[in-house]
């Protein structure tokens, strides 16, 4: 009896506490495969630390009608005390590659009981990855690049990587590869939880890591977890989920046309979006047509939980974003709570998507708590979110 909305697919239905789901990410490859991820949290909802964990995985070639049975990506490599969870996931737009980076280890970044668990750079959270050279037909066994992220910055302690999706540009291409954008949460101390965001990024498609704006930029201080996007011009928006709404700052690119060196801004401005609970969400950009003046332009799209200060009301804002647009003033303007779709009035909380191969926006979301979530998907048309005033355009 539990409404759901109108043609949603659930991919993973939390049914006991010794099955969990939870933290939602999805990508789509560039034959249009849906690559879908998720949590299976074992006897309790916990994130990591002395906690098993492993990662699923689920396919579609026909844009979510239909889905493939699930791969547990990390079965045999997690334990009852070891796990694999939170990933990121992104799809290569040139080749068949996809990477997955994932929280995994023994440790907690945060614990609000057994400070013994609470990571440090002796005892780390560490950083998994795990890629395929297929689009998501199959993947490879996780390996352990955490020093290459830790070494960026030898101050850091505990770090994982944001959940959701991770962000490849539109503009910058260095050898084979577009680039690619990561947002982290990290910390130092055990006593008190320091958080702050760190944007790092690759050129290579995960092979190799820098801290964008030099080791020490930290874009939004005291931040949690985060979302990434770019401008048109190429400036990358950080959107850090906080209250009712977002941090936002952008680093800019210096206009050397070779993107190689630039500076975030000195401030993060606050966006204030419904009233919902702090809760990760997506932050996207669709190049899309005005439906009443034909023509072309950006839309911003910012899904989250909107309703009684709780993890409820998922849904997306959007606002129109002109090319001119490069500064985090300019993106924080110009949002409205009119302009706004509700995907679940009901409890939900994390959610993510993707731009499907016929133009429609894979979202994926949690849905329904009893304790632990169901992973729940639906496919939505651009002009349907925007209440019929834009639709997606492609060149």
């Amino acid at each position: 009896s539990y409404a759901r909305p109108f043609n949603s697919t659930t991919l993973w239905e939390t049914t006991s506490r010794s099955n969990i789901y939870r933290i939602p990410a999805i990508a789509t490859a560039n034959d249009g495969r849906l690559i879908a991820v998720s949590d299976l949290r074992y006897n309790g909802a916990g994130d990591l630390g002395n906690h098993q964990i492993d990662l699923l995985v689920k396919t579609s070639t026909d844009n979510g009608a239909n889905w493939s049975s699930q791969t547990n990506l990390t079965t045999g490599f997690s334990t009852s005390t070891y796990g694999y969870g939170d990933a990121a996931i992104v799809a290569d737009r040139d080749s068949n590659k996809v990477l997955i980076l994932a929280a995994a280890g023994s440790k907690a970044f945060w614990h609000n009981t057994d400070k013994s668990i609470i990571a440090d750079r002796t005892n780390p959270l560490e950083v998994a990855k795990i890629t395929s050279e297929n689009g998501g037909q199959s993947f490879s066994s996780p390996t352990d690049i955490t020093s290459k992220i830790y070494n960026l910055n030898e101050s850091w302690t505990r770090l994982f990587v944001s959940s959701g999706r991770i962000m490849q540009s539109r503009y910058i291409k260095v050898g084979n590869y577009n680039r690619i954008y990561a947002a982290l949460v990290v910390g130092s101390g055990k006593e008190t939880v320091k958080l702050g965001n760190v944007v790092i990024y690759s050129d290579d498609f995960g092979d190799n890591w820098n801290v964008l704006g030099g080791k020490d930029a930290i874009p939004v201080p005291n931040g949690d977890e985060a979302k990434l996007e770019e401008l048109p011009n190429g400036n990358v928006v950080l959107a850090s989920r906080t209250g009712s709404g977002r941090f936002i700052n952008v680093f800019k690119y210096n206009n050397d046309g070779n993107y190689t060196s630039g500076s975030w801004e000195s401030k993060q401005k606050s966006l204030v979006l419904g009233k919902g609970k702090a809760t990760n969400g997506e932050t996207y950009i669709v190049y899309a047509k005005d439906t009443e003046t034909n023509e072309y332009t950006y839309v911003a799209l910012q899904s989250i939980p909107t309703l009684n200060n709780l993890r409820q009301g998922v849904g997306i804002f959007f606002k129109e974003v002109k090319s001119s647009e490069s500064t985090a003033t300019e993106y924080v303007n110009g949002w409205s709570a009119s302009n706004f779709y509700m995907v679940q009035p009901l409890a939900s909380a994390y959610s993510t998507f993707s731009v499907q191969k016929d133009g429609k926006i894979a979202f994926f979301y949690e849905d329904r708590n009893r304790g632990g979530y169901d992973a729940q998907f639906i496919s939505l048309d651009l002009k349907t979110i925007t209440n019929g005033k834009y639709e997606m355009a492609f060149k």
